[in-house]
Parts: structure tokens; sequence; C-alpha cells
């Protein structure tokens, strides 16, 4: 395992590390960043969805410890924030109802999709720090 006390979090304008790219899902362009390890050898895929409110780049501080480790990361904007689009008045602030879970799962299965991974998780920051600590 990396030592994580060497490792600088991600620039969130421009770091080689990450690269920035939109992607459209169900109707909705959404903007992530989405990085690979160094060594191109990827064992799974890992997803990083923020919180409300938030952004991607609130995981800046992960994400360069999760490429170290060998995990290819892909982190969107969720829906309305940073590059991401908002549909106005569409179930606003409803995060905690089943439409925001479904979104989630479709939008996460559909990047899936689109990178060809099929060993990928979801996980929230919560999680990450418990299965890190």
């Amino acid at each position: 395992m990396p030592d994580h006390t060497s490792i600088q979090p991600i620039d969130p304008v421009s770091d080689p590390r990450v690269a920035h790219k939109a992607a459209l899902l169900n109707g909705v362009t959404y903007h992530y960043l989405y990085g690979e390890p160094k060594n191109g050898q990827v064992k799974a895929t890992i997803f990083l969805i923020h919180g409300w409110p938030d952004l991607c780049v609130g995981w800046r501080y992960q994400i360069p410890f999760l490429l170290d480790m060998g995990f290819r990361v892909v982190v969107p904007d969720m829906m309305g924030y940073g590059g991401t689009v908002s549909l106005a008045g569409l179930l606003l602030f409803a995060c905690h109802t089943r439409y925001c879970k479904d979104s989630l799962t479709s939008g996460a299965s559909s990047f899936l999709a689109g990178s060809g991974e099929s060993r990928a998780r979801a996980a929230s920051l919560a999680e990450l720090q418990n299965r890190l600590n």
C-alpha cells in the first residue's frame, strides 16, 4: 500500500493524473474526472460519488491514493453541480428519495457500460474511509 503521507492532492484545474471528461447519460450531460494508474495495470474501477452540496473535486485527496493503489477512478459531478447540467425543477433537493438512488445507480451503470469495466463499485466517502482505516 502506498505511503499516503507523501501523496499530493490533485489540482482540480490542471493535473496530469486525471482528465476532465463528459458523458451523456439518460439525457443529462455529466462532467467527471477520470484517472488510471501510471503503470496502466488496473485492478478495478472505483466510482466516487460526492454528497450534497459538493463537487467531484471534494475527492481530491483520495483520488491520488487510489490511483497509486492501482484503481481506475471515475468521479462525476452530480446533477446540478460543477460541470454537470442541472434539470431545474426536477425533484429539487430530493436526494433522499428513491429517484435519487435510482439515478445514481443508473448513472454509475451507464458509466460502467461505456468504460467496458465489469468489476467496478460505487462508494460513499464514509464507506471508503471506513474500509481504508
